[in-house]
């Protein structure tokens, strides 16, 4: 009995969806609010006359707060009727976008402090072996050389691939 007398004193139909993140609304076309689920009521509760004077003859979306507010015309014969409306509940989804970002940072971090802290060594390396080569020195010693100039080279291919790809290999 007290459910009915509050939706006749609110003149709304309130729905419950529950865990769904969006709620959807119907308004009369002078903007009075017909039927609303829960999640919708509370939104439109905080901001209907801003919805009010949003409503078109095409597809308007608003945005408040986390929410997504998307509303369209219903015609018949030409003439709008009433105005159906979606609120999405973006709070989610924009958790993730942070989480993403964060993620995303880590990683080029990562990616810099190897690059920094490998290659240079590496680079430094294989300019000393270059250098060595060049100079005066037997057969047995610049087989040895290119023998080292080899592996460093597996180890800066094996890094440039964990940085550019994540993977471990050469």
């Amino acid at each position: 009995m007290k459910e009915m007398v509050e939706q006749r004193r609110n003149k709304v139909i309130r729905q419950n969806y529950y865990g769904s993140g969006e709620g959807t609304f119907l308004m009369a076309r002078d903007g009075t609010l017909l039927q609303a689920s829960n999640l919708a009521f509370k939104v439109l509760d905080e901001i209907i006359d801003e919805v009010r004077s949003q409503l078109r003859r095409e597809k308007t979306t608003l945005r408040w707060r986390n929410y997504e507010i998307n509303i369209y015309p219903l015609l018949d014969e030409g003439e709008i009727t009433k105005y159906f409306g979606i609120v999405r509940d973006n709070s989610e989804m924009e958790m993730m976008e942070q989480y993403v970002n964060i993620a995303y940072e880590t990683i080029t971090k990562f990616r810099r402090n190897v690059s920094h802290y490998f290659f240079n060594p590496i680079i430094i390396a294989k300019g000393y072996i270059e250098l060595l080569m060049e100079g005066d020195i037997g057969a047995d010693e610049k087989k040895k050389l290119e023998k080292a100039r080899t592996a460093i080279e597996r180890i800066e291919a094996v890094v440039k691939n964990t940085v550019m790809h994540g993977v471990i290999k050469e």
